[in-house]
């Protein structure tokens, strides 16, 4: 399923200066209406018992802040069944919670600008006769400097599946771009840097096509 919840913009749209009882500076009202165009590709994989196993992984949770330089990264096992040649990580489900960073009233607000986020798994080693595999995961959410930080809690969802030598499994991986303009934003919160430095084009669709290993 997909949970997608409503919050406050950051610091309710700016800056918010109240000089003799009048509030000067951009705020902007909580909205409950949003419009969300969601697609959703999933893959279903099956097979007979001699030619396909899969096992769920633990849930890996992890905490931070929106304002870590790095991702919060590690390794952990699955044991499946013993015997499959074969065995590849894959992701189940991953979400993330923001909670109040701090004690200034500012940071009630839960809404976030995000400036990027990643999850992601891969395989590190793989044993068949153990029917146990070591997979490498990294999980982080970061929000730009113009925002107040946040509280981040993580949660990644891994699966081990597992095929005999007749199967064909292997992790590919691919690359996309989103990247917005505040295009009509205040001066205070301007940002336009697509398509400079390590920024993609203007675009908030991407395709990304992945061959079959």
């Amino acid at each position: 399923y997909i949970d997608i919840r409503r919050a406050w913009t950051p610091n309710k749209g700016g800056f918010a200066i109240n000089i003799f009882g009048l509030n000067l500076g951009e705020i902007k009202p909580f909205n409950r209406v949003l419009d969300f165009d969601l697609r959703v590709y999933y893959t279903v994989i099956g097979g007979n018992n001699e030619d396909f196993s899969y096992t769920k992984g633990a849930e890996i949770i992890r905490t931070g802040t929106g304002r870590d330089s790095s991702p919060k990264s590690g390794s952990a096992s699955i044991y499946g069944d013993a015997g499959y040649q074969t065995g590849m990580v894959a992701l189940k489900g991953y979400g993330f919670t923001f909670s109040k960073y701090g004690t200034k009233d500012k940071n009630n607000h839960l809404g976030r600008y995000i400036g990027g986020l990643q999850f992601k798994v891969s395989d590190s080693s793989y044993s068949s006769s153990l029917g146990k595999l070591t997979y490498n995961y990294s999980m982080q959410v970061w929000v730009p400097d113009t925002v107040v930080n946040t509280n981040v809690s993580y949660s990644l969802k891994p699966i081990l599946l597992q095929f005999n030598s007749a199967s064909k499994a292997g992790n590919k991986s691919a690359t996309g771009s989103l990247c917005i303009n505040s295009n009509g934003a205040p001066f205070f919160s301007v940002w336009k840097k697509c398509g400079s430095g390590d920024k993609g084009p203007e675009q908030s669709e991407d395709i990304v096509n992945i061959a079959a290993p």
